[in-house]
């Protein structure tokens, strides 16, 4: 039997979940054991502004071509709108995410730059249909991290969906309410002779208490809500050069989000560039390399590089390192992630000893994250290592403590 319902408005195999509601939650009922999966391209908008829209359509289309012979007579393929699909599996599989992994190959044969978030629920876990569609509705919109290709509904992941969500709704009001404030960790240069900072947001709820960044970043980024999160770190950025031009640089993290968000980050650059001109080029920014960098994100750092701003691979070595990765960049330099520096004095050390020695071999400045001790900071200076940041030099300073730290340092030497 083929599970797949023929929509009669169109040529290829779906059901608008609007006009058909009532149908899939009676297919639903009709099954003893079901298996519904949820799934959604999360940035179609994008995809369809930047191949169009008629072009993006096409594809899913093949997908869903594609969808209905690998699972013909297994499931039974709905529509909720342009982006967002129900697949109905009539009893409980053994192996749900190995479904997931196949519908998200499917959707990457077509599209390769898009992203996909997968949800699952059994309907032994639900009380009704009704219940069954919220549950795997619910698994897909959670902020799983971790990396498999689709989340299954849980008690568990339903109260930590709950508390994202509070997070979410307090983040929102939290710049107008003043909660957000930036730190400032200084990053040294192992001749003691230059220095800077990088920039790090923090949150003080008041209904929440202190909201480590772990628990609201990630939230942040998919809410969208990061595009005022960061702006906010850029312009109290910004002030904090303005007031104190001895200052040679300040780092400012760019998260995934904001490197798919041209419009946005053209109209931050042009405020930078237009309200802070003596101040735009002593701000430089950091980018992880968790960030699988396509085409158009190189485009957007070349421009950085071209406005007279430095960038920075942050995490070096836990990403998507390769040869052709720092080759083909426009990267100022990068920063080793702390991981690699704990194996100083370890017999993996000769690793950390390569990534800088590679590093200066293609002309990128090195930073070195998490020193926190003598021993380490004296092996990174036998490796010439340019700069460090951590604990041994200083904890991320308020705004109050960056001006005793600077008077600390007295009047520092210019860092181009």
């Amino acid at each position: 039997m083929n599970f797949f319902v023929q929509n009669q408005k169109e040529k290829e195999s779906y059901i608008v979940l609007d006009e058909y509601r009532k149908e899939i939650l009676d297919a639903i009922e009709k099954t003893k054991m079901a298996t519904l999966f949820t799934f959604s391209i999360s940035n179609f908008k994008r995809l369809a502004i930047r191949k169009g829209f008629e072009n993006t359509h096409i594809s899913i289309m093949r997908v869903i071509k594609e969808m209905k012979k690998t699972f013909h007579g297994q499931a039974q393929l709905y529509q909720t709108d342009s982006s967002e699909y129900i697949l109905l599996f009539p009893k409980r599989l053994v192996e749900p995410i190995e479904i997931g992994k196949q519908i998200h190959n499917l959707f990457a044969k077509q599209l390769s730059s898009l992203v996909i978030d997968i949800g699952y629920a059994i309907s032994e876990q639900s009380s009704n249909a009704e219940q069954l569609l919220n549950d795997s509705y619910m698994a897909m919109t959670m902020n799983n991290q971790s990396n498999a290709f689709a989340h299954g509904f849980t008690e568990q992941g339903k109260s930590n969906f709950s508390k994202q969500l509070v997070i979410e709704n307090e983040l929102e009001k939290a710049i107008n309410k003043g909660e957000l404030s930036v730190v400032y960790q200084p990053i040294v240069s192992t001749n003691d002779l230059d220095f800077g900072f990088e920039a790090l947001v923090r949150w003080e709820s008041g209904l929440l208490g202190n909201v480590p960044p772990l628990d609201f970043i990630h939230i942040a980024e998919k809410s969208g809500l990061i595009l005022d999160v960061t702006t906010f770190v850029v312009e109290t950025v910004l002030v904090q050069l303005q007031e104190h031009p001895e200052i040679p640089y300040i780092n400012v993290n760019l998260s995934a989000a904001l490197m798919d968000n041209s419009d946005w980050f053209d109209g931050l650059l042009e405020m930078i560039h237009k309200v802070y001109v003596s101040e735009a080029q002593r701000l430089s920014f950091e980018i992880t390399e968790g960030i699988m960098l396509k085409e158009e994100h190189h485009v957007t750092i070349h421009k950085l590089r071209d406005l007279g701003h430095a960038v920075y691979i942050d995490d070096f070595g836990t990403g998507y390192s390769s040869m052709s990765y720092l080759i083909d960049s426009p990267f100022t330099g990068l920063k080793i992630d702390r991981d690699f520096i704990n194996l100083l004095g370890t017999q993996y050390e000769p690793v950390v000893k390569n990534m800088i020695s590679l590093a200066q071999h293609l002309n990128l400045s090195v930073v070195a994250e998490g020193v926190e001790t003598d021993s380490q900071l004296s092996s990174l200076k036998e490796m010439s290592c340019d700069f460090i940041q951590g604990y041994l030099e200083a904890a991320p300073l308020t705004r109050l403590e960056m001006n005793h730290y600077l008077l600390s340092k007295g009047e520092p030497a210019s860092c181009s």
